[in-house]
């Protein structure tokens, strides 16, 4: 069922709405991270409870739950606006943003085949916009 609105027109509009819904759920992800770092580990049933009360204490953590709440809202106002058959791929350039923001704030390793897959992704987001 197409709602009519993800015409050659509208499909600009729904990329810009894309890369920003991309770069909120990146923050989100980030702040998440950074949060996740500083929790305890459960050791039991008992100590899960601690940790969920570490997680509501955690400035990081409320913020990357609250960017992630609003990433959701904007995305179903995507789906709400385009097809999803076109809007469900062109989501996976976040996976762009992700491993950028690995490398840049964790030091994580971009190894050839995670540079290859994110250049798929790339062609395939191209591909799929057309």
């Amino acid at each position: 069922m197409s709602s009519g609105k993800s015409g050659g027109e509208a499909l600009p509009r729904i990329i810009v709405l894309i890369l920003i819904w991309c770069c909120i759920n990146t923050v989100g992800e980030i702040l998440l991270k950074f949060g996740a770092a500083s929790l305890s580990e459960p050791t039991s049933l008992s100590s899960l409870l601690g940790v969920l009360l570490e997680v509501v204490q955690n400035p990081r953590v409320l913020l990357g739950i609250v960017a992630c709440a609003a990433d959701l809202l904007l995305w179903i106002y995507i789906l709400k606006s385009g097809e999803l058959s076109v809007v469900a791929p062109l989501s996976a350039v976040n996976y762009i943003f992700a491993a950028g923001a690995g490398w840049l704030l964790f030091g994580e390793t971009l190894s050839m085949n995670r540079i290859i897959g994110v250049l798929f992704i790339c062609g395939g987001a191209f591909f799929i916009s057309r």
